[in-house]
């Protein structure tokens, strides 16, 4: 049985919503509706400081860009494929 994964670095996240963005214009969810969805999550420091940390979270609509993925796989046989918007190299 085939199986996919999504890897998101929860430490590099900075809370910027690209990959909600990405996702949107990818699939052309309507508003309201996406792929990922961006937690905020506030924390008291002992300091009386706040801590934000941010958690992107695939929502029921997150296909894992099958489509693109399963063109992704082609390659070889053709160029015009791309990795998904939500995925980039370092």
């Amino acid at each position: 049985m085939p199986r996919k994964g999504l890897m998101i670095d929860y430490e590099y996240c900075t809370g910027c919503h690209t990959c909600e963005v990405a996702c949107k214009q990818e699939h052309g969810y309507p508003v309201g509706k996406g792929g990922i969805h961006l937690n905020e999550i506030l924390t008291e420091m002992p300091d009386k400081r706040i801590r934000i940390d941010y958690l992107p979270f695939p929502t029921a609509y997150c296909d894992l860009c099958a489509a693109r993925v399963r063109k992704e796989s082609c390659r070889l046989v053709s160029n015009i494929a791309r990795p998904p918007p939500c995925i980039t190299a370092r």
